[in-house]
């Protein structure tokens, strides 16, 4: 019983869009069935096969094939003087099921207004999946890459910028995993203000599951690395088995005007009340010493926020905490947290434009405004201008310039805006999927 528990556990998270599917999968059996008998009974052979492969295959992601299938193999199965019947029954149930929601679309908001605000440089390309970048104060630029570990720098040297490698972070071997972890892999780096120690948060490894989990896809764990910059990149563990998942963890770290580390954790694709739950880890915001410790002042042990779904970006305005979150299939959003709960400063509707990097814009910034919330997306491939003190203020300050086609996520300025950072000087620095720029002018609303 347990596949069979699983399979209508996973579907019940929207039951009237996949009891449509399958209705419409089950008349698509019933129109195949019409054929002759051995032809019918061929089809009905291969496909069990098929299903059974991809049942014991060992891949989660197969159970909407698996259930797909199994409803063409009961409309195959039906006799042919059933077949008009249970056409009409089907048509009929389709019809009776209540509407649902589309997942929404990768786009932005309708109404957002669009300007010209913004004009950028690009000083290095041929990264593999920037996932975010840091400016410290000795001028050096860090830049993490995904799906290797590595965290290169950029050393400017006579007018140039020079890429050099830094340190590697290690990750658990993905190549056998490339299937389904598409997010596990280095995530967020940050600077400590003062100390010479550079953070990174990053997948570090995957248990086995029992039963059918087993056969799934691995339990996974993610941990908070420091590296020192002022010497021999010696690295060091202050926070281990973070919770993790082949999606939605989180990752943007931030330090705070209290000196403290702040980490935030993806739901990891679990249950909404898990993330209500602020003894559970996943969909919080960790805050912690720069040694990893557990300070006073948090209101459940390491937790200081809790109940979101995977905050990308981290930032402050002050002392209140500003964060990025991607909604389940919408309701990407721009968030203050208050103490309790989050204050929504920008909801994305049911357009996904998938925020990423978060920052505010310094009064010694060079720019004609300041005192803006940036951030970016991911999706959209746009950066985004806020103001704290005015949350009627939303614009696109930098549109995508050109459009996407099939799975090609490249912008002329390198894809989808991943990660934000503002230099000692104010300058704010982004990187992107393969390359890493700075902002040169920035208007004001």
């Amino acid at each position: 019983m347990r596949p069979l528990w699983t399979l209508l556990e996973y579907f019940a998270n929207s039951p009237e869009m996949w009891a449509t599917v399958a209705l419409v999968a089950l008349l698509g059996g019933l129109l195949v069935g019409q054929v002759p008998g051995l032809l019918r009974r061929s089809i009905w052979a291969f496909m069990g096969v098929l299903l059974g492969v991809l049942a014991f295959a060992g891949r989660y992601a197969f159970i909407e094939e698996v259930a797909l299938g199994l409803a063409v193999m009961l409309g195959l199965a039906v006799p042919r003087r059933a077949r008009i019947p249970a056409a009409l029954l089907a048509i009929l149930a389709a019809g009776l099921v209540p509407s649902f929601d589309d997942p929404g679309t990768y786009q932005h908001k309708e109404g957002v207004p669009i300007v010209d605000a913004v004009s950028v440089e690009v000083l290095a390309r041929g990264f593999l999946i920037a996932t975010d970048l840091d400016v410290v104060p000795d001028g050096r630029v860090f830049v993490a890459e995904h799906r290797t570990g590595k965290i290169d720098q950029l050393v400017e040297r006579d007018g140039a910028w020079v890429r050099e490698p830094f340190a590697v972070v290690p990750l658990p071997d993905l190549n056998s995993l490339d299937f389904w972890a598409v997010e596990a892999g280095l995530w967020g780096i940050q600077h400590h203000p003062t100390e010479p120690w550079l953070y990174a948060m990053a997948i570090d490894r995957f248990e086995a599951q029992e039963g059918l989990a087993a056969r799934a896809v691995p339990r996974g764990f993610s941990r908070v690395v420091r590296i020192r910059t002022d010497g021999e990149p010696v690295l060091e563990t202050i926070l281990s088995d973070l919770p993790a998942a082949p999606v939605h963890n989180g990752g943007a770290l931030a330090f705070g005007p209290d000196g403290m580390l702040y980490v935030t954790i993806g739901d990891c694709n679990g249950p909404p009340e898990a993330m209500e739950d602020p003894s559970d880890l996943r969909g919080t915001i960790l805050r912690v010493r720069p040694d990893g410790s557990i300070p006073e002042g948090n209101p459940h042990g390491p937790v200081f926020a809790w109940n979101f779904r995977n905050p990308y970006g981290l930032t402050f305005v002050g002392e209140d905490l500003w964060l990025t979150e991607n909604g389940a299939e919408c309701c990407d959003r721009l968030l203050r947290w208050d103490g309790d709960h989050a204050e929504v400063y920008f909801d994305s509707g049911r357009s996904r434009p998938s925020p990423t990097g978060l920052v505010l814009v310094p009064p010694h910034a060079p720019y004609a405004s300041t005192g803006d919330l940036l951030f970016g997306t991911w999706h959209t491939m746009t950066l985004h201008r806020a103001r704290p003190e005015d949350p009627r203020i939303h614009q696109i300050v930098l549109p995508r310039n050109r459009e996407v086609k099939g799975d090609d996520r490249r912008s002329e300025f390198g894809g989808g805006i991943t990660g934000l950072s503002v230099a000692p000087d104010g300058v704010v620095w982004f990187s992107t999927l393969d390359s890493v720029g700075r902002i040169t002018r920035l208007d004001p609303p």
